[in-house]
């Protein structure tokens, strides 16, 4: 047979026949044995079937040969030579001529385009066959490589190969096989003598023989010879070839001698054992002397012909002593076996040692179960654990920097042994539902600086992300922290994109648990990271937020502050958030918001004087003046219990509700000053020892007055207050607006009392823009927020310097992003969602500019020195930049920051920002207000849109050197100012609560 393809195939079709007939044979086999065991067959089911599965795939194998046939007959004709002279170049040469000879361009164009069409076509169809080749001509081979590891064996002056193969390991195989096919069908190259010297001619064993006894010696030493990593199994056992001796014919006598005969040529160990029964007067078989002289050809002899014959005879003994061994034969006597002997059974039950198939089939298993594992433990396990409160995120394990703590006791809902989890986190872990989307976002932006190689910094941001609220209930402490990670999430985007020579930002989320109840763990695990050089430029530089006003709160300052880290609060306006017992405040924390006496101080003079509005087409919608003024607001405390009492006022204090009472306080000292009266209540609910403050109670936190009590003893009162000023919780303000408005008794029912509120209820008031407006005739409600919610807080050029409708227009589109990300889009469902998901504004705009007041205060990037490339190079290895790669480094950075944040000034989006370093506290007196009327829906002039919200009046520094003078403004005092320093001296000297 002519070595060439089809010849090659034709090999591979016998072959793939040939296997099929004996897996067919031990198909049958195997159900003989199946149908004749005691058990059914039971015991086999898996033998035999897996045996009609081996049928079923060598007959699908040798079914494919005839598709092999096909490839072959196609690829010989289908070559690119053939195609290139057909057809390629002459229609080239067409399409050449016809652009050359033609005047007209679309009859160019089209003959281009046939050349490009049949070109395209032609590299498809050459693609197709050569894969077609790979799949049906060279894999078929595949398992016949081992042939050419015996290449020598055979006799090269007899192959025949026609040109383009024999190249090439899988050339070589295909050669040989063919080649060997030959020789099995010779007729006088199948037979071989036991016993023929080297110089007869066609008695030496075939090569076939040869290369199956070397095939199976290979094998056994794969599987039982010495350790190697590619062994298919562990076998402690050797393999072992019984024959008796007194009956052994020819073809058996032959086969052992032949093992020897290629154990001599080959010079090579094998594990196989031959055992040789015979009588002990007849010679054995396989005889202690090795016969050296059989082959003169061996790995130590040097072929030449100077050497004697002696010294060569020597070579050769020496070389088969040291492989094959000096004794390799071992001769016993058998004796008899007893009658007990002969009956006893020596079938023993064989062992199962595993394949490398097995192997294969094991591991292939394992990962499937390995997988299966990931899935359930993703799929099931995970939300378990999460539903659970045992903080894995989204894998199954806790993430560093993630603590499961005891969920706060007074929060809502809260039950016995609930648990929540608390820490830092880049965004890989979620602690709310309702902050999935921000975070998500806020993951991505990391993750792109992370991925940028460029120097950048780690900013924490600390606030209460675990909060929950009632049933039915909005919790809007969480809308405010929603509405800081937005705007920080805008800033870091912006910032991002530019750096320009300063460094990049890196946001580090920190979550202090329910009503801040663990910001002293988070604030211990930001000290902690900051302090670990090898974290590099993950070390937390500065921390923003801090937005409530609790005692856990000011702890967590207090904690950061020992690491001389430089905070930016947001929303937190209690006059000593920052202190520390009798110590003075902290002076690496700079508060973006005014504090409450500022809050108080301008709220009162307000009502007490009084507001006048034209800002639209109609009647004065200001704020009248008031006489008479109450002030209520929530505290989880009684006043005056407990407060002596050393061994429960580190507990107290933790529940302590700093916010609330002190602003409701202050504002009742001012309104005083401004000579207005406070309100008298009765006894049974005049709590407070500053006149006219109201401090009211939740249900089940103790036996004080509730919201509903407070208002109705001031709505029932035969001379109600002018104005109430609400100082609580937003999340308490529908409650108390429902029972305002609700109420009995005409002085609330219908209005005849002035509501004005604090800050914090501005995510309600932005929500129930509705409701307001319908209620707008009747009872008005007047609040001062720290920020505008929306672009009404924009007028003209007197605003914020910035263009805060264009940043609330990016940050809803922030908003709508977060939502596709979590699935919640508005085009998802075909309707908007509630407005209960959107986050506050208001503290969107804090959380920007808390942000950018770090940002703009951060250091230059050094450069490093080297070019470019070299800066590619280092980070495709996992070499960063250099900065803040030492305690050193880390600490300088870090201090020129905080005195950089010292000389903050810039307009930011809620005024003029600054830090007044002469006043405790850092607080900016001269920090701008705005008093803002809700619920009329009319033009406003300053706008020139139709909106629910107006600012009536502002107050304070809109610019540098740009303060207002309206005369409803306190007066605006210069540093050196005698009459500045005394009204400074008594504000600080004023009460400032329990």
């Amino acid at each position: 047979m002519e070595n060439d393809g089809r010849a090659q195939i034709a090999v591979i079709g016998r072959l793939r026949e040939a296997r099929l007939e004996a897996a067919i044979e031990q198909r049958d086999r195997a159900s003989e044995e199946a149908s004749s065991a005691t058990d059914g067959g039971r015991g086999r089911r898996w033998t035999l079937l897996y045996k009609r599965a081996l049928v079923h795939w060598r007959r699908t194998a040798w079914s494919a040969t005839a598709i092999s046939r096909w490839v072959t007959r196609v690829s010989e004709k289908a070559t690119f030579g053939l195609l290139d002279e057909k057809l390629l170049t002459p229609l080239s040469f067409l399409v050449s001529l016809i652009v050359a000879a033609t005047p007209f361009a679309f009859l160019g164009l089209a003959a281009q385009w046939i050349n490009d069409f049949v070109s395209l076509a032609s590299g498809i169809l050459l693609a197709a066959v050569y894969l077609l080749t790979v799949f049906f001509f060279f894999l078929p081979w595949r398992p016949y490589l081992w042939l050419g590891d015996y290449r020598s064996t055979l006799d090269e002056g007899t192959r025949k190969s026609s040109d383009g193969t024999g190249t090439g390991r899988l050339g070589r195989s295909r050669v040989l096989g063919v080649h060997l096919f030959n020789e099995l069908h010779h007729p006088d190259r199948d037979t071989g003598r036991l016993g023929a010297g080297r110089g007869e001619k066609g008695t030496l064993p075939p090569p076939a023989h040869r290369i199956a006894v070397s095939a199976l010696l290979d094998d056994l030493h794969r599987l039982y010879g010495a350790s190697s990593l590619w062994r298919g199994g562990a076998r402690d056992a050797r393999p072992v070839l019984i024959y008796d001796q007194r009956e052994l014919g020819p073809v058996g006598r032959y086969l052992v001698r032949l093992i020897e005969d290629e154990r001599l040529r080959r010079a090579l160990p094998d594990p196989l054992l031959l055992v040789q029964i015979r009588d002990g007067d007849r010679p054995a078989l396989v005889s202690e002397p090795i016969e050296s002289a059989r082959y003169g050809h061996l790995p130590e002899y040097d072929g030449s012909a100077k050497t004697s014959r002696e010294v060569r005879a020597w070579l050769r003994d020496r070389h088969l002593a040291g492989t094959l061994g000096v004794s390799r034969v071992l001769t016993t006597k058998v004796a008899p076996l007893t009658r007990e002997t002969r009956e006893r059974r020596w079938h023993t039950p064989p062992a199962w040692v595993p394949t490398r198939s097995a192997w294969a089939t094991r591991a292939l298993g394992g990962c499937a179960v390995a997988v299966a594992l990931v899935l359930f433990a993703q799929e099931v396990v995970n939300p378990l654990q999460t539903k659970m409160g045992f903080c894995v995120g989204e894998g199954v394990t806790k993430p560093r920097g993630i603590f499961r703590v005891d969920r706060n006791p007074d929060g809502p809902g809260a039950v016995g042994g609930a648990k929540e989890c608390v820490g830092v986190t880049y965004g890989d872990f979620r602690f709310h539902s309702r902050l999935d989307g921000v975070i998500e976002l806020i993951r991505k932006q990391n993750e792109e600086v992370d991925k940028s190689g460029e120097p950048y910094v780690t900013i924490a941001h600390m606030a209460d992300m675990s909060a929950s609220a009632r049933e039915g209930e909005e919790d809007y402490a969480l809308a405010g922290v929603q509405g800081e990670l937005f705007g920080m999430a805008r800033a870091q985007r912006d910032r991002n994109a530019d750096p320009g020579d300063r460094p990049m930002i890196k946001l580090l989320l920190g979550n202090a648990g329910e009503g801040w109840a663990h910001a002293e763990t988070t604030a211990e695990e930001i000290v902690r990271r900051a302090r670990n050089e090898r974290l590099g430029m993950d070390r937390p530089i500065a921390a923003v937020g801090f937005g409530q006003s609790l005692v856990p709160n000011g702890i967590a300052i207090q904690k950061i502050s020992e690491a001389f880290i430089p905070m930016v609060g947001t929303t937190a306006t209690y006059d000593d958030v920052a202190q520390s017992g009798h110590r003075r405040h902290s002076e690496f924390y700079f508060p973006l918001a005014p504090s409450n006496s500022r809050i108080a101080e301008q709220a009162a003079r307000w009502a007490r004087h009084g507001v006048s509005w034209d800002g639209h087409d109609g009647p004065d919608l200001g704020l009248p003046s008031h006489t008479t003024a109450v002030a209520i607001a929530h505290d989880p405390l009684v006043a005056g219990e407990d407060e002596d009492e050393d061994e429960d006022e580190g507990e107290d204090e933790k529940e302590h509700e700093q916010y609330g009472p002190h602003l409701a306080e202050r504002f009742m000292y001012f309104f005083e000053r401004f000579r207005g009266d406070p309100w008298e209540a009765p006894e049974e609910i005049a709590v407070s020892e500053l006149p006219g403050v109201l401090l009211y109670q939740r249900g089940g936190e103790g036996d004080r007055p509730t919201l509903r009590e407070v208002l109705e003893e001031v709505c029932t009162s035969d001379e109600p207050p002018e104005l109430l000023y609400y100082a609580g919780r937003s999340q308490d303000f529908a409650e108390f607006y429902k029972e305002f408005q609700e109420s009995a008794w005409k002085a609330c029912n219908e209005g005849e009392m002035t509501i004005l509120g604090g800050d914090d209820i501005s995510k309600y008031i932005s929500d129930e823009g509705e409701l307001f407006e319908s209620t707008s005739k009747s009872h008005r409600v007047f609040y001062t927020p720290l920020a505008p919610g929306d672009s009404w807080g924009v007028q003209g050029n007197g605003g914020s310097g910035l263009d805060a409708e264009d940043f609330h227009v990016k940050v809803r589109e922030l908003v709508e992003e977060s939502r596709t990300v979590k699935g919640e889009s508005r085009t998802v469902k075909g309707e908007p969602p509630e407005d209960k998901e959107d986050p506050s504004y208001a503290h969107a705009v804090m959380g920007y500019d808390a942000l950018k007041v770090v940002t703009r205060a951060l250091p230059l990037v050094e450069s490093e020195g080297k070019g470019a490339w070299a800066r590619e190079l280092l980070r495709g290895v996992g070499v960063g930049p250099a900065f803040l790669n030492s305690d050193e480094r880390y600490e300088k950075e870090r201090d020129e920051l905080h005195e950089e944040i010292k000389k903050t000034r810039f307009t930011g989006l809620s005024g003029y920002i600054a830090f007044d370093s002469e006043v405790d506290g850092n607080w900016l007196e001269e920090r701008m207000m705005q008093l803002v009327l809700a619920g009329p829906y009319m033009r406003n002039k300053d706008t020139d849109e139709r909106q629910r919200q107006h600012v009536i009046q502002r107050c304070g520094l809109r610019h540098a050197d740009f303060p207002e003078q309206e005369s409803e403004c306190r007066e605006q005092k210069g540093r050196g100012d005698e009459k500045g320093k005394k009204d400074e001296q008594e504000r600080q000297s004023a009460p400032r609560g329990r």
